[in-house]
């Protein structure tokens, strides 16, 4: 299944043509919220949802307003209207988790692991310059640095940066987090034509790529906390990675670990990252990849507030 974001800004321009520049005459302006309306009703279906929204007076808010009608219509069947700065959205078919994505945001981060070194009896961490002894507690699966112990999920901040506890499995080396990426990092999200599709892989799953820039401090931080980590080759496609790993968090789901190319280091210069996943269905991670898209774009975007919720009953209105 193909899924292209362009096609549906185009789609929801199409819907929003004529919305940008408010009319003069009131009458008018009644008789198009109808017809929109009806239009909606048109389709079929009892109830339609009704949203006075806020746009604001950014000069990107008609972008906003495109952005959220492709939004919309992943999930129903949505057209809307314009008076200035507010909005009048019709929606059909969203249920409350639809609506729940629809207007909010996503908290989205991004961490990258380190792990510790062992040769011998001593344990060592390098953060940045500057490698650390580290106390192994194994029985507790525990570490002590800097006079600190801290066990899983526990924080110890090194070099101003807060690191995490994450793993610490029998015979392997302890590992931890350090976030790199928040949501007021993600400049922009771009899906070329060449990521839009949620390939099939066999049997019966998907995998996606997606490409986002980042803002030039979140792109120093994992420059600075990959600068000296060790370059391993991968055992079966020889490709040179770090030993460190991403993760990708959405709303506090982990949506993907994936490697980090020998070349991440570069990412102060060219600031950007893609995002891969992989679902064990081939629907539900369509469902993932628009979710995560629309969730990812919204965060470009001026915030669009929501005044009043009314619902319609399409009986009553004249079709």
């Amino acid at each position: 299944m193909k899924i292209y974001i362009l096609a549906l800004l185009l789609v929801a321009i199409i819907i929003i043509s004529g919305c940008a520049a408010p009319k003069n005459n009131t009458d008018n302006q009644k008789s198009n919220a109808s017809a929109v309306l009806a239009e909606v009703c048109a389709g079929g279906g009892e109830k339609v949802k009704k949203y006075l929204l806020d746009a604001g007076a950014d000069l990107n808010r008609t972008d906003s307003m495109f952005f959220l009608i492709s939004k919309c219509n992943v999930f129903g069947n949505c057209k809307a209207e314009s008076n200035g700065t507010l909005f009048t959205l019709y929606a059909k078919n969203l249920n409350e988790e639809n609506e729940k994505t629809l207007f909010n945001k996503i908290d989205f981060k991004s961490s990258i692991s380190l792990q510790t070194e062992t040769e011998g009896n001593k344990t060592t961490l390098t953060v940045i310059n500057k490698t650390y002894p580290v106390l192994r507690f194994d029985n507790e699966r525990a570490v002590e640095i800097e006079g600190k112990k801290i066990g899983l999920g526990g924080e110890v901040k090194l070099d101003s940066y807060a690191l995490k506890l994450h793993e610490y499995r029998d015979g392997e080396e302890p590992v931890f987090q350090v976030q790199v990426i928040e949501s007021q990092d993600i400049l922009d999200v771009i899906v070329p034509s060449e990521y839009t599709q949620v390939y099939k892989i066999p049997p019966g799953q998907g995998r996606f790529s997606i490409y986002v820039m980042i803002s030039r401090e979140s792109a120093k931080r994992i420059s600075d906390l990959t600068s000296n980590v060790r370059v391993v080759l991968g055992a079966v496609t020889g490709e040179a990675n770090l030993r460190s790993k991403i993760y990708y968090y959405a709303d506090g789901k982990l949506l993907a670990i994936v490697a980090l190319p020998a070349n991440i280091k570069n990412v102060a210069s060219e600031p950007y990252i893609i995002i891969q996943s992989s679902g064990d269905a081939y629907l539900e991670t369509v469902k993932d990849f628009n979710w995560l898209v629309t969730g990812l774009k919204a965060q470009t975007y001026p915030e669009i507030k929501l005044l009043t919720t009314e619902e319609i009953d399409c009986r009553d209105v004249v079709v």
